[in-house]
Protein backbone atom coordinates (compact mmCIF):
# COMPACT_ATOMS: atom_id res chain seq x y z
CA UNK A 1 0.00 0.00 0.00
CA UNK A 2 1.29 3.20 -0.40
CA UNK A 3 1.56 5.74 3.05
CA UNK A 4 1.98 9.39 3.16
CA UNK A 5 4.42 10.54 5.68
CA UNK A 6 5.30 13.38 7.59
CA UNK A 7 8.30 15.97 7.19
CA UNK A 8 10.57 17.49 9.25
CA UNK A 9 9.60 21.36 10.50
CA UNK A 10 12.25 24.18 10.31
CA UNK A 11 12.43 24.79 14.20
CA UNK A 12 12.86 21.26 14.25
CA UNK A 13 16.04 20.75 11.97
CA UNK A 14 17.22 24.06 11.21
CA UNK A 15 20.39 22.48 9.94
CA UNK A 16 19.02 20.17 7.46
CA UNK A 17 16.41 22.76 6.04
CA UNK A 18 19.60 24.97 5.61
CA UNK A 19 21.98 22.47 3.76
CA UNK A 20 19.26 21.21 1.48
CA UNK A 21 17.92 25.28 1.06
CA UNK A 22 21.44 25.50 -0.25
CA UNK A 23 21.52 22.73 -2.63
CA UNK A 24 18.33 23.39 -4.11
CA UNK A 25 17.14 26.52 -5.36
CA UNK A 26 13.74 25.97 -5.84
CA UNK A 27 11.18 24.77 -3.30
CA UNK A 28 12.50 22.62 -1.12
CA UNK A 29 9.29 21.03 0.92
CA UNK A 30 7.62 18.06 -1.48
CA UNK A 31 4.22 18.46 -2.79
CA UNK A 32 2.10 15.81 -2.52
CA UNK A 33 0.37 14.64 -5.39
CA UNK A 34 -1.54 11.79 -4.43
CA UNK A 35 -1.25 8.96 -1.26
CA UNK A 36 2.40 7.89 -0.93
CA UNK A 37 3.59 10.07 -3.86
CA UNK A 38 5.62 13.11 -3.80
CA UNK A 39 6.84 15.58 -6.37
CA UNK A 40 10.75 17.10 -5.14
CA UNK A 41 12.64 19.99 -6.43
CA UNK A 42 15.74 17.59 -5.15
CA UNK A 43 17.37 14.55 -4.81
CA UNK A 44 16.93 14.45 -0.80
CA UNK A 45 13.62 13.65 -0.06
CA UNK A 46 14.16 11.01 2.20
CA UNK A 47 16.26 13.73 4.31
CA UNK A 48 12.87 15.66 4.77
CA UNK A 49 10.73 12.71 6.33
CA UNK A 50 10.36 13.17 9.89
CA UNK A 51 11.22 9.91 11.04
CA UNK A 52 14.04 8.87 9.17
CA UNK A 53 14.76 5.66 11.02
CA UNK A 54 11.50 4.45 9.28
CA UNK A 55 12.35 4.23 6.11
CA UNK A 56 14.13 1.56 4.69
CA UNK A 57 15.91 3.45 1.36
CA UNK A 58 17.48 0.44 -0.19
CA UNK A 59 14.60 -2.16 1.02
CA UNK A 60 12.74 -4.71 0.01
CA UNK A 61 10.37 -3.93 -2.46
CA UNK A 62 7.23 -5.78 -4.21
CA UNK A 63 8.79 -8.72 -6.11
CA UNK A 64 8.02 -11.78 -8.28
CA UNK A 65 7.46 -14.73 -5.73
CA UNK A 66 7.33 -18.32 -5.22
CA UNK A 67 6.24 -21.23 -3.75
CA UNK A 68 9.22 -23.21 -4.96
CA UNK A 69 13.09 -22.56 -4.63
CA UNK A 70 14.07 -19.99 -7.52
CA UNK A 71 17.20 -20.15 -9.31
CA UNK A 72 18.43 -17.07 -11.34
CA UNK A 73 21.72 -16.62 -12.55
CA UNK A 74 21.01 -12.79 -11.71
CA UNK A 75 21.09 -12.40 -7.95
CA UNK A 76 20.86 -14.48 -5.28
CA UNK A 77 17.12 -15.30 -3.94
CA UNK A 78 16.32 -15.15 -0.30
CA UNK A 79 13.72 -16.72 1.17
CA UNK A 80 10.79 -15.12 3.88
CA UNK A 81 7.49 -16.23 5.04
CA UNK A 82 7.81 -19.45 3.29
CA UNK A 83 8.13 -18.11 -0.08
CA UNK A 84 11.34 -17.15 -2.12
CA UNK A 85 12.07 -13.88 -3.78
CA UNK A 86 14.27 -12.24 -6.09
CA UNK A 87 16.85 -10.18 -5.01
CA UNK A 88 16.03 -5.96 -5.45
CA UNK A 89 18.39 -5.67 -8.93
CA UNK A 90 17.67 -8.19 -10.35
CA UNK A 91 17.89 -8.03 -14.24
CA UNK A 92 16.02 -10.92 -14.89
CA UNK A 93 12.78 -8.86 -12.85
CA UNK A 94 13.66 -5.64 -14.12
CA UNK A 95 12.97 -7.06 -17.62
CA UNK A 96 9.20 -7.50 -16.40
CA UNK A 97 7.62 -5.94 -13.68
CA UNK A 98 10.09 -5.67 -10.91
CA UNK A 99 10.08 -2.45 -8.73
CA UNK A 100 13.68 -1.60 -8.11
CA UNK A 101 14.25 1.69 -5.04
CA UNK A 102 15.81 3.92 -7.71
CA UNK A 103 14.45 4.34 -11.47
CA UNK A 104 14.21 6.60 -14.29
CA UNK A 105 11.01 7.48 -16.66
CA UNK A 106 9.55 9.79 -18.66
CA UNK A 107 6.68 10.66 -16.87
CA UNK A 108 4.64 9.87 -13.54
CA UNK A 109 1.89 8.52 -15.37
CA UNK A 110 4.11 6.10 -17.18
CA UNK A 111 5.36 4.93 -13.98
CA UNK A 112 1.96 4.36 -12.75
CA UNK A 113 1.11 2.58 -15.27
CA UNK A 114 3.79 -0.14 -14.94
CA UNK A 115 4.29 0.02 -10.78
CA UNK A 116 1.01 1.44 -9.22
CA UNK A 117 -0.43 -1.72 -8.91
CA UNK A 118 2.59 -3.63 -7.02
CA UNK A 119 2.55 -0.63 -4.43
CA UNK A 120 -1.09 -0.93 -4.02
CA UNK A 121 -1.62 -4.31 -3.52
CA UNK A 122 1.75 -4.94 -1.28
CA UNK A 123 0.54 -5.60 2.64
CA UNK A 124 3.91 -3.44 3.20
CA UNK A 125 3.41 0.55 3.06
CA UNK A 126 5.51 2.81 0.41
CA UNK A 127 5.82 6.12 -0.57
CA UNK A 128 7.27 7.65 -3.64
CA UNK A 129 9.44 10.20 -4.64
CA UNK A 130 9.58 11.90 -8.31
CA UNK A 131 12.21 13.97 -9.13
CA UNK A 132 12.20 16.37 -12.75
CA UNK A 133 15.82 16.59 -14.12
CA UNK A 134 15.71 19.06 -17.14
CA UNK A 135 18.00 18.74 -19.95
CA UNK A 136 18.46 22.40 -19.94
CA UNK A 137 19.45 23.02 -16.48
CA UNK A 138 22.18 20.78 -16.70
CA UNK A 139 25.98 22.07 -16.46
CA UNK A 140 27.75 21.20 -19.49
CA UNK A 141 30.16 19.19 -16.89
CA UNK A 142 29.27 16.69 -14.14
CA UNK A 143 25.48 17.04 -14.67
CA UNK A 144 23.12 13.95 -14.33
CA UNK A 145 24.01 11.03 -15.47
CA UNK A 146 21.97 7.85 -16.21
CA UNK A 147 23.72 5.25 -14.92
CA UNK A 148 23.95 6.41 -10.83
CA UNK A 149 19.85 6.63 -10.96
CA UNK A 150 18.52 3.00 -11.54
CA UNK A 151 17.00 1.02 -14.81
CA UNK A 152 15.03 3.28 -17.45
CA UNK A 153 11.69 2.24 -17.73
CA UNK A 154 11.08 4.82 -20.87
CA UNK A 155 10.36 4.66 -24.56
CA UNK A 156 13.66 7.09 -25.80
CA UNK A 157 16.98 5.38 -26.50
CA UNK A 158 19.86 6.98 -24.23
CA UNK A 159 22.79 7.62 -26.12
CA UNK A 160 24.91 9.14 -23.64
CA UNK A 161 25.83 8.93 -19.85
CA UNK A 162 25.01 12.52 -19.28
CA UNK A 163 21.75 13.98 -19.77
CA UNK A 164 23.30 17.16 -20.94
CA UNK A 165 24.68 15.16 -24.07
CA UNK A 166 21.36 13.42 -25.37
CA UNK A 167 19.53 15.24 -28.33
CA UNK A 168 16.20 13.14 -27.87
CA UNK A 169 15.47 13.81 -24.37
CA UNK A 170 14.19 17.43 -23.09
CA UNK A 171 13.25 16.15 -18.88
CA UNK A 172 13.03 12.53 -17.14
CA UNK A 173 11.97 12.15 -13.95
CA UNK A 174 13.98 10.12 -11.25
CA UNK A 175 12.21 8.23 -8.75
CA UNK A 176 13.08 6.72 -5.35
CA UNK A 177 10.74 4.19 -3.55
CA UNK A 178 10.62 3.43 -0.26
CA UNK A 179 9.43 1.18 2.09
CA UNK A 180 8.07 2.73 5.47
CA UNK A 181 8.69 0.25 7.93
CA UNK A 182 6.14 0.20 11.41
CA UNK A 183 6.84 0.52 15.02
CA UNK A 184 5.98 -2.54 17.13
CA UNK A 185 3.29 -0.82 19.84
CA UNK A 186 4.54 -3.12 22.64
CA UNK A 187 8.46 -2.03 22.30
CA UNK A 188 7.95 1.32 20.47
CA UNK A 189 11.03 -0.71 18.43
CA UNK A 190 11.41 -0.58 14.67
CA UNK A 191 10.93 -4.04 12.67
CA UNK A 192 13.76 -5.72 11.11
CA UNK A 193 14.83 -5.34 7.25
CA UNK A 194 15.85 -6.82 4.79
CA UNK A 195 18.43 -5.33 2.32
CA UNK A 196 19.04 -7.05 -1.10
CA UNK A 197 21.30 -4.87 -2.73
CA UNK A 198 20.93 -1.95 -5.02
CA UNK A 199 19.47 -1.59 -8.05
CA UNK A 200 21.64 -1.83 -11.50
CA UNK A 201 21.24 -0.04 -14.94
CA UNK A 202 20.30 -2.90 -17.48
CA UNK A 203 23.18 -1.83 -19.68
CA UNK A 204 26.22 0.35 -19.51
CA UNK A 205 25.96 3.73 -21.58
CA UNK A 206 29.41 4.96 -22.33
CA UNK A 207 30.31 8.65 -22.92
CA UNK A 208 31.97 8.97 -26.47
Amino acid sequence: MLRDVEFIKQEDDPATIAVIGAISLKNLWPERIGKGQYVCNHHNFHYMVAEKEHLEVYGRMPATKSIEPIDCEDCEPFKEGGLWFHANGCRALMLNLELCPYGVCDSIKQFNAKYLHLLEDSAESYCVAFVEVRKDEQPSEGGWRWHKWGPYIGDGDPQFEYLYDEENFESVFATMSTRLRARQASTGMVDGCVRAGRSLLPRTIGKP
